[in-house]
């Protein structure tokens, strides 16, 4: 109870701290209002803050087999996203189907704005160089979550490893326990497993530095409800950084995007088709570059 207890008056105090000394009074909220933050929400209220939600996915998407604490924060959620006019001033949202949906409930009383993708520019490194490394470097960063279908990306890269004896896969980040147990198998059972290298889950600085080196970069998904009610996360630093992109046709990703010409476009859960984009950027540099 104590950790509990500190934890709720430590939130509180600091968003007194901060009101107190002049600060600007808006509290940003990254998800939607829920049984974890909403003493920090009505604190904030009480303080004098104003607030903005960013809601980044569909909180009415239940994972399969949740915990009661996940069922709970969902549960809660949904109910907070029902009134979310009472939470909030303004919403954020990150895909046009949650744009739809919050404006349906809020029914103009609070300002909803699309944002599907918001990147520290100056962070994400410039493409350096007119060719690929030797050996070609293919990047995936992100949650390996089921939605990601990085066990499909494994087979895309199996299928053109045996003729680009020169190219490896690069990943970065972390998912659940049970998630990674499965990646990492995958990963052994591929014939090209030598040429598969996890780098864990890094800082913001070494993963930028390894956008750096990077040749090609994957953001991929698989066909879900999840997918096509968000926005990739990554899509945006991937193009920021010049870097040649594979990246699956979900949600408004052909809104932004055209096959070939800004990002080379494959259908959701298909390793044929990623391994049909890969061997595209790899059969002509400049052209990939471009």
């Amino acid at each position: 109870i104590r950790p509990v207890v500190g934890y709720l008056s430590g939130g509180y105090r600091c968003l007194r701290r901060y009101r107190r000394r002049g600060m600007p009074n808006v509290l940003l909220l990254y998800g939607e209002p829920n049984v974890e933050n909403v003493w920090f929400l009505i604190c904030a209220r009480l303080l004098g803050y104003r607030v903005l939600c960013d809601i980044v996915e569909d909180c009415f998407l239940i994972p399969a087999n949740p915990s009661l604490a996940s069922r709970l924060k969902a549960w809660s959620g949904q109910w907070a996203t029902r009134n979310i006019a009472l939470f909030a001033d303004g919403v954020i949202v990150i895909s046009s189907f949650l744009k739809n949906k919050l404006e349906s409930i809020v029914k103009g009383r609070r300002p909803v704005a699309l944002l599907p993708v918001s990147v520290d520019l100056p962070a994400v490194p410039a493409i350096a160089g007119g060719s690929f490394h030797e050996p070609v470097r293919v990047l995936y960063a992100g949650s390996f979550g089921d939605k990601d279908g990085v066990e499909i990306l494994i087979a895309g890269f199996d299928l053109v490893a045996h003729r680009w004896p020169s190219a490896e896969l690069i990943m970065t980040g972390r998912g659940s326990t049970g998630r990674m147990t499965a990646v990492r198998r995958r990963m052994a059972d591929s014939p090209f497993s030598d040429r598969i290298h996890y780098l864990g889950f890094l800082s913001d600085e070494e993963y930028y530095r390894v956008v750096a080196g990077c040749d090609v970069a994957c953001v991929v998904r698989v066909q879900s409800e999840f997918a096509e009610r968000g926005f990739p996360f990554k899509l945006g630093e991937y193009l920021a950084s010049g870097r040649p992109v594979v990246t699956s046709r979900v949600g408004d990703v052909t809104e932004y995007l055209k096959d070939r010409v800004n990002a080379v476009l494959v259908e959701p859960g298909s390793a044929t088709g990623i391994a049909a984009a890969l061997e595209y950027l790899f059969e002509d540099e400049q052209r990939a570059l471009a």
